[in-house]
């Protein structure tokens, strides 16, 4: 059997992406190197001239450039255990293969210390100058690429997510736990994947 987790409202309780925009806003001023360019990037955003998706990709890219905010990654994943879904994390001591599958940028992401309960962990990240974000399609590709990369078949597949947007890789598992979620997101689930298990966890 393999599992799937989600990480945001899933393995934790938080949206960490929105919490290590306003992390980084608290650390900026310690950092001269990347002081302006971060701010601009704010102002851009608050102002409506930078999308989600562009913000969050050239903000990883400065990130990624640089030690300190490295550091300040680590420091962020310890903080990230504070909420930490431990309904969830007992799952993880079932026979299978555990993948991490998230959307969250790699640069806090790879540095959270129940990873070693994972096989394999796949997060957004830079590759050749391109930001891959594991959502939606993109992360079902990203699994799948995975598991043939690791001759891991696809037989038995269960999912754990709290959104929608990762219905892709929800319609190809055998089993769904919604977690952590509205009602009505649950019964959404439940009326795009009528053929599967869905199960709500909180």
């Amino acid at each position: 059997m393999v599992s799937i987790y989600d990480l945001d409202l899933t393995l934790i309780r938080v949206n960490s992406f929105k919490h290590w925009v306003i992390f980084t806003l608290i650390l900026l001023p310690f950092n001269l190197f990347t002081f302006l360019p971060i701010l601009i990037l704010y102002c851009h955003r608050c102002s409506g001239l930078v999308g989600r998706f562009e913000f969050k990709k050239r903000l990883t890219t400065i990130q990624s450039e640089s030690k300190y905010w490295s550091i300040a990654g680590f420091i962020f994943s310890r903080y990230l255990c504070l909420f930490t879904n431990k309904g969830v994390l007992k799952h993880l001591d079932q026979p299978g293969i555990n993948i991490i599958a998230s959307a969250a940028p790699d640069i806090y992401g790879k540095c959270l210390p129940f990873l070693d309960k994972f096989d394999h962990v796949l997060f957004s990240n830079l590759s050749d100058g391109y930001y891959i974000e594991l959502l939606g399609d993109a992360k079902k590709v990203a699994v799948i690429n995975d598991m043939k990369k690791n001759n891991i078949t696809l037989s038995w597949l269960r999912f754990y997510t709290d959104s929608l947007e990762d219905l892709p890789l929800a319609r190809i598992v055998n089993e769904l736990y919604v977690v952590y979620t509205k009602e009505a997101v649950f019964e959404s689930f439940k009326n795009e994947l009528a053929d599967i298990k869905v199960s709500l966890l909180k």
